[in-house]
């Protein structure tokens, strides 16, 4: 029997049926029936389990204080208990289908982000999923490219920015109310142009990153006071962020699409790690409390336990599969 004293690490695994394989930013091409969600009990022991929603495209997940999982997918949320090992459809609600971000706060709440043509905007559910209400007060553009936690159960929203107006919103009391903290007096460098924010970070300290992105075109900007300031942080690669994690002695990850990149200094400057293993685009990173680091690639799952200086591959289990993963979780199971 697996030990429950052990870590439990999800990864949204896409397995490639073809060596065309292809993903595109703004419309993944992914085989419908190559989804599944794999999950490793203790990292240690580098081994990977399938534990369901084979037929159905999942965008991203996370996990409540109850460890019940929740996967945000092209057809809806649907909840996994330990307990009985199935998962149940919770989408009672919930105006679109679609489902690309899920997020839940220390309250049980959970948020979920949409956009594309079917429609866009937050839906928040206080019940562990069964039943939505539709919360875009103050969010004006309801494409949803990023959804993250930050200090205090503030929530942050990326969605489009167009000539000086909307970009980041930040909600502090549970997505009642929505307020762009991105605008032409604090953004002036990218306010005449229409840009995509797809990437938000806090870490520790409430210090905010975020990417943005115009076809080519990317921009990094920072935060040290919440939003009501940004400063441009230049970087030498050219490349968007897909994520940010960050791990306890301060130090900054940005997993891109061109690899993996760290700073020790607060963004200021940035060097690239993991470049020895040549596998570029890099989906989801994560970092448990121990510091051991988590990466996602179209080629596997990587770890790092010594701080992005050596990696192992870890995939056991996930033989010729891709990672796809908005924002993995790791977790405890009590």
């Amino acid at each position: 029997m697996i030990q429950l004293k052990y870590l439990v690490f999800y990864f949204i695994v896409v397995i490639v049926l073809s060596i065309n394989f292809s993903c595109s930013d703004a419309n993944p091409a992914i085989p419908k029936d190559g989804n599944r969600i794999a999950e490793s009990f203790d990292p240690g022991k580098l081994t990977w389990e399938i534990i369901g929603l084979d037929s159905i495209i999942v965008n991203d997940l996370s996990v409540n204080s109850k460890n019940q999982i929740f996967a945000a997918t092209d057809e809806g949320v649907f909840r996994y208990m330990n307990s009985v090992k199935n998962w149940k459809s919770t989408s009672n609600g919930l105006g679109y289908s679609h489902v690309y971000f899920i997020v839940i706060n220390s309250n049980d709440i959970i948020f979920t982000g949409h956009w594309g043509g079917w429609g866009g905007g937050i839906y928040v559910s206080q019940d562990n999923g069964e039943s939505w209400i539709e919360k875009n007060n103050g969010l004006y553009y309801k494409n949803i490219y990023a959804l993250t936690l930050g200090l205090n159960n503030n929530l942050y929203v990326g969605t489009d920015y167009v000539n000086g107006a909307g970009g980041i919103f930040r909600s502090n009391d549970d997505g009642d109310t929505w307020k762009a903290i991105t605008y032409t007096s604090n953004m002036g460098q990218i306010s005449s142009e229409h840009y995509r924010f797809k990437a938000i970070g806090v870490d520790a300290l409430g210090n905010i990153f975020t990417s943005a992105t115009k076809g080519s075109k990317f921009k990094q900007f920072k935060s040290n006071n919440n939003g009501l300031t940004w400063k441009e942080i230049y970087r030498t690669y050219g490349s968007y962020s897909h994520e940010f994690a960050f791990d306890s002695n301060g130090n900054i990850f940005d997993a891109t699409n061109v690899g993996l990149f760290k700073s020790i200094d607060g963004g200021n400057n940035w060097m690239e790690i993991a470049k020895d293993l040549l596998i570029g685009r890099i989906n989801a990173i994560v970092i448990n409390s121990a510091g051991f680091i988590f990466i996602g690639s179209v080629h596997g799952v990587y770890l790092s336990t010594d701080g992005g200086n050596n990696w192992n591959e870890i995939n056991n289990g996930l033989k010729n599969k891709v990672i796809k993963c908005n924002k993995c979780n790791l977790y405890k199971k009590r």
